[in-house]
């Protein structure tokens, strides 16, 4: 469900989440009063699709999809070293090797 979105304005939200750019922020009942009326009245442009793009690059599923990703990079990294020293057991570089 889409929904706009007014937040309070506090440090946890200040880098990912931008006053009207992806998300609407108060700071007093009277800045909120007022974005409240704008939303509403829809005097203030919607930010419903921006917010909902930032909402999905931190959902659940997603960030653990990178994790995983990141974890089967990692996992296929050392077994690509140990194929690398089986070729070459003394470890040293070979450098401008043509065949």
């Amino acid at each position: 469900m889409k929904i706009p979105v007014l937040i309070r304005d506090i440090p946890i939200y200040k880098d990912w989440l931008i006053d009207g750019e992806n998300i609407y922020k108060g700071n007093d009942i009277s800045q909120f009063q007022r974005k409240i009326k704008g939303i509403l009245n829809q005097e203030l442009l919607s930010l419903v699709e921006n917010g909902y793009k930032v909402a999905n690059e931190r959902n659940i599923k997603e960030v653990g999809q990178q994790l995983i990703n990141e974890y089967n990079k990692l996992m296929v990294q050392p077994e690509k070293d140990s194929i690398e020293r089986e070729l070459n057991p003394t470890g040293a570089r070979r450098i401008g090797v043509q065949g």
